[in-house]
């Protein structure tokens, strides 16, 4: 039986108000900052130079993102932000005129521009409409043509909380022969997922929300086979693995890992706090992570039904949950100044007013939410 408790006490925002917005971004635990003032230690007082600590970090770094995902660390490459993951894929592919991407019409921008981007190369771009914030498998599987090349899509959507079926979309992609890429960023570290299972070939994910991690940490997962597809198209100096030998120009020296796609100076002192986040939910466990948000959430539903509030969040079976749940008002903009009068943090989105908790929120605090919601 895991002691939440005990980690609560990890977060010093406790004490001070109700975070209910990790959505957005989450607060940092000792243990991060811990690993942040180890790093400034070390720039101040240690070595200074310490770059191989740092590669040995991101090793470590991919480890663990690895057993979160159930992906060998060598398929995992570490960059600083989703757009960047997704920028490689749609940058490093070779697209003939008339390829096609299927995207859908309420995806978060990040996972839109990328390819939009590309139809200067003569790749036509297909949206799939939305049922009342639900995007089905169904229409998914309509909108394939012949020439689809990439299948991208969130796993769970940033605005109503909605997740995709990734088991089924990646059993149909495998069928058709088609990329299958998902934007992680609103799931990976709260709603299990397992890349292999998935069947998922390209996986971007920013560390600074769910993860728990730093603003400008991120990691890809890529398959081996299609990496082989993706050329380097931002290669640099520790793209190739020979990169202390600093007079040998040879490209074809290229990392056989997605660590090919990190180039320059990395984030260093992103990875050394990043490391402690993820190493924290891998302690704790993601299924019992999985657990403990399912109860609060399940919460906030049930007390925004017994409301006058209006739920947003579109969902016919638990397997479209996540860690997110939205709904809206006649103003929403006064209820989430009321909040933040109260020291309760939520978030306002366009239409939707969206709490999202983490594994150290407790039950009393979402009552204190519903209460304030009720006045």
């Amino acid at each position: 039986m895991i002691d939440f408790n005990s980690y609560r006490k990890l977060f010093p925002i406790t004490e001070k108000q109700i975070w209910l917005n990790h959505a957005s971004i989450s607060p940092f635990s000792t243990r991060v900052s811990k690993g942040i003032e180890d790093f400034i230690f070390e720039r101040q007082f240690g070595e200074i130079d310490f770059f191989p600590k740092t590669l040995q970090k991101i090793d470590d770094f991919k480890t663990e993102i690895g057993k979160l995902i159930n992906a060998p660390k060598e398929r995992i490459g570490y960059l600083h932000n989703t757009s960047e993951g997704l920028l490689v894929l749609a940058s490093g592919l070779d697209w003939k005129v008339g390829d096609r991407v299927l995207l859908n019409d309420i995806e978060f921008p990040a996972n839109v521009y990328p390819f939009l981007n590309l139809k200067s190369k003569g790749v036509e771009i297909d949206f799939v409409k939305n049922r009342s914030g639900r995007i089905l498998v169904e229409d998914l599987e309509k909108a394939i043509t012949p020439k689809t090349k990439v299948l991208s899509i969130s796993f769970v959507n940033f605005a109503n909380g909605f997740r995709s079926d990734l088991e089924k979309i990646g059993e149909l992609c495998k069928s058709k022969g088609i990329i299958f890429c998902v934007d992680g960023i609103q799931g990976v570290g709260v709603v299990p997922l397992d890349v292999q299972k998935y069947k998922i070939d390209f996986l971007s994910n920013g560390c600074n929300k769910w993860l728990m991690g730093l603003q400008g940490t991120a990691f890809v997962f890529v398959t081996e086979e299609l990496q082989n597809r993706i050329a380097s198209p931002f290669t640099s100096w520790l793209s190739v693995k020979h990169f202390w030998d600093f007079f040998d120009y040879r490209l074809e020296n290229l990392f056989e890992t997605p660590q090919r796609y990190q180039f320059g100076t990395h984030n260093c002192i992103g990875v050394w706090g990043t490391l402690e986040a993820v190493k924290l939910l891998n302690e704790i466990g993601k299924q019992n992570i999985w657990e403990k948000v399912q109860t609060l959430t399940k919460k906030v539903r049930n007390g925004i039904l017994e409301s006058t509030l209006k739920l947003e969040t579109p969902f016919e079976n638990e397997n479209e949950l996540s860690g997110i749940v939205s709904f809206s008002c006649s103003d929403n903009e006064k209820i989430y100044q009321k909040l933040k009068s109260e020291n309760i943090t939520i978030a306002l989105r366009d239409k939707f007013l969206r709490v999202s908790p983490h594994f150290y929120n407790t039950e009393e605090e979402i009552e204190k939410l519903l209460a304030v919601l009720k006045r």
